[in-house]
């Protein structure tokens, strides 16, 4: 591709994990077949895929990022956790140099409330914060939940023997452990409470419960320990929202207990508590234990729907989209796009693709062809053919005869000398009005072309290619649901079930590899 021109694949680089969501957010988004890496400072507690090697003082962290400016500048998306601070200063140098790259600042808390990281907002392009409590300190950011990686299996909260409450601080004052620690020792009575440490937990034990404090482990640890407790005890504090951990104690099905602001979240099903009856929270927990197993699974159900890491990924990725659609295509810039590209597409096909380029396109064609293998047809109509990489997979069909069109007559006059001896007629159209009668071929396909199109002028061409198509039609296209409606510059994210429901049809689809960003529909009439 050209350099002016950036493929749906995005690339993404996290700079800081916080509690490990910019881990968790970078997994979700290339198992959504993007490209996301974490680059963390040498020594973080939370891991990353790429190191940046500061000891943390102002003058070596500017120089080491500034070393780093390749990786930045080799991504599509800078995403910022933790904020701004006032003396990181190289941020502001390469913003300016990168102009294209979106930056975002997340801030995910204390870095908010004590303004740490509030310096420099004017370098992003869009704030995002990650509890909603956080936007009144910063009206003009966005809110998106957290999002938690599911296991498959968790254990649920147990109704008899010892209870197991387990509170994970990241910092004491910070997440009240003091305040916790309190309640504990007041509902069991301070001389019946029975203290042990060893491997990054502190134990109080009665023979009731247990109160766990596990800290300074590293989080996969903390999460075998959570699954092994019934109740998540997380931060007591006048924040308004819960944290990080009350979202992995739900999406671990356990019972979760946290200081909150019911208007901030309305629903959550986390048992509410204060400072003042955090105790008598934990006596009315021990009187109702038969309903903990219940209390659990609404709490993840809930997580499910609210912080699924898959989904919370989309959410990012669809603002990523809108901040690099700058300029919105219309018909007539799309289509002057397409003609004066098509004078060069064919030598940049060649020239500036990548081998891992070459090997999704290679993905690509197999899994068009295991698509095509169960049609009968025996002609065809591609629109918008280009070159004629897709014509010539047709045409080597046996029996099989076509016709190729496109609005590009270079494109066309190259997919001549592309095809060479294949017999194969040549038109020059739009996809919008097709010179083909009614129902006159088997088969009309689409291959990376309505995507091209404005919303508008893709209906009218998917309409002409089910005039024209007396079996099947078949297009080819990027296509991600969770961000449906969304566009880069030089490309659409259309609601292609929606457009086939309109036309009366019924498309089935397919990704042509696994992970791609595209997928195959196929519908017959």
């Amino acid at each position: 591709m050209s350099p002016h021109v950036r493929r749906p694949r995005t690339k993404i680089l996290h700079i800081n994990n916080i509690a490990n969501v910019a881990r968790t957010l970078a997994a979700a988004q290339t198992a959504l077949g993007h490209d996301a890496k974490v680059l963390v400072r040498w020594g973080s507690e939370w891991p990353g895929d790429l190191q940046l090697p500061t000891r943390g003082d102002p003058v070596t962290w500017n120089i080491a990022i500034l070393r780093r400016w390749r990786a930045l500048a080799d991504a599509d998306v800078v995403h910022i956790h933790g904020g701004i601070w006032r003396s990181q200063i190289a941020y502001g140098v390469l913003r300016r140099i990168l102009r294209d790259t979106v930056f975002v600042v997340h801030l995910h808390g204390t870095d908010a409330r004590t303004g740490r990281g509030l310096h420099h907002m004017n370098w992003a392009n869009v704030v995002l914060v990650s509890t909603p409590d956080l936007a009144r300190l910063v009206p003009s950011a966005r809110y998106i939940p957290n999002p938690v990686a599911f296991q498959e299996r968790t254990q649920p909260p147990t109704v008899s023997g010892v209870a197991i409450f387990g509170h994970f601080p990241t910092h004491r004052e910070l997440k009240g452990t003091a305040i916790i620690e309190k309640a504990f020792r007041t509902l069991a009575g301070s001389t019946n409470v029975a203290v042990s440490r060893g491997q990054g937990i502190e134990k109080l034990m009665t023979d009731q419960a247990e109160l766990w404090i596990v800290e300074g482990v590293m989080h996969d640890r903390a999460l075998e320990l959570m699954q092994q407790c019934d109740v998540v005890v997380d931060s007591i504090t006048q924040h308004g929202a819960h944290g990080i951990v009350s979202i992995e104690g739900m999406a671990s099905g356990k019972v979760v207990v946290c200081s909150y602001d019911p208007p901030l979240l309305p629903g959550v099903p986390v048992v509410r508590a204060s400072e003042d009856d955090l105790a008598a929270v934990f006596r009315d927990l021990l009187e109702r234990r038969a309903e903990w197993p219940k209390i659990g699974d609404d709490g993840r159900q809930y997580a499910k729907r609210v912080h699924d890491a898959s989904a919370v990924a989309g959410q990012h990725i669809r603002i990523y989209y809108e901040q690099r659609s700058r300029d919105r295509w219309d018909r007539k810039r799309a289509t002057e796009f397409w003609l004066n590209r098509g004078r060069t597409y064919i030598d940049e096909f060649a020239r500036e693709h990548t081998p891992s380029d070459a090997e999704r396109f290679r993905l690509q064609e197999a899994g068009l062809r295991r698509v095509l293998e169960q049609l009968p047809f025996q002609d065809f109509v591609e629109v918008g053919s280009g070159f004629g990489r897709i014509t010539k997979i047709l045409l080597g069909r046996p029996g099989v005869r076509g016709w190729a069109s496109d609005v590009s007559l270079d494109q066309l006059r190259a997919a001549r000398t592309y095809l060479g001896g294949i017999a194969s007629p040549l038109i020059r159209s739009s996809a919008a009005s097709l010179p083909f009668k009614s129902h006159s071929v088997d088969l009309v396909i689409a291959s990376e072309v309505l995507m091209h199109l404005p919303p508008k002028d893709m209906q009218m061409a998917l309409a002409e290619m089910a005039r024209v198509a007396r079996r099947h039609i078949v297009n080819l296209d990027w296509y991600e649901p969770y961000a449906v409606g969304a566009a880069i510059p030089w490309c659409w994210n259309h609601d292609y079930p929606g457009a086939y429901r309109e036309l009366r049809l019924d498309a089935k689809e397919t990704r042509p590899y696994d992970r791609s960003l595209q997928r195959i529909f196929v519908a017959s009439l």
